[in-house]
C-alpha cells in the first residue's frame, strides 16, 4: 500500500468518517438544462481567479464502513469526507472519443517524467 493510501487510511479513522470519496476541484459555473446556476449567483458571480470552485466526485475511490452499506444499501452515508485530487484524476473512459483524451494526459505525464529523470 502506498503512503497516500495509508495517509487516506488514517485520515478516514482520524476524523471518525463513515465514508470517504474522491474528489477534483473544477473552477467551472454548471446550470441546470431551465437555465438555473447550480453554483454560482449571476448577479455576484465572482472572477475564476477568486472562486473557490467546486469539487466533483471522480470515482477514483470509495471508502465506506460496512454498517454504512448494509443500513443504507450505499457507499455514502452517515459522515461523509472528502479526498481532493489533482484534475487529470477525473478523466473517465465512458466514449470512444474519451480515448485520445487518456492518451494525450499519459504521453505528457510521460514526457514529464522523463524530463525529471
Amino acid at each position: 500500500m502506498s503512503s497516500r493510501s495509508e495517509a487516506t487510511l488514517a485520515r478516514f479513522e482520524c476524523d471518525r468518517l463513515d465514508s470517504l470519496l474522491s474528489a477534483v476541484r473544477t473552477k467551472r459555473f454548471f446550470w441546470q438544462d431551465d437555465a438555473t446556476p447550480i453554483n454560482d449567483d449571476p448577479l455576484q458571480r465572482p472572477r475564476h481567479q477568486d472562486f473557490a470552485g467546486t469539487l466533483m466526485e471522480n470515482g477514483a475511490f470509495y471508502i465506506t464502513r460496512r454498517a454504512i452499506l448494509e443500513q443504507y444499501r450505499c457507499r455514502l452515508g452517515g459522515r461523509i469526507g472528502l479526498h481532493e485530487m489533482p484534475e487529470h484524476s477525473a478523466l473517465e473512459i465512458d466514449e470512444p472519443e474519451d480515448w485520445a483524451r487518456v492518451e494525450a494526459v499519459l504521453e505528457q505525464s510521460r514526457g514529464k517524467h522523463h524530463a525529471d529523470h
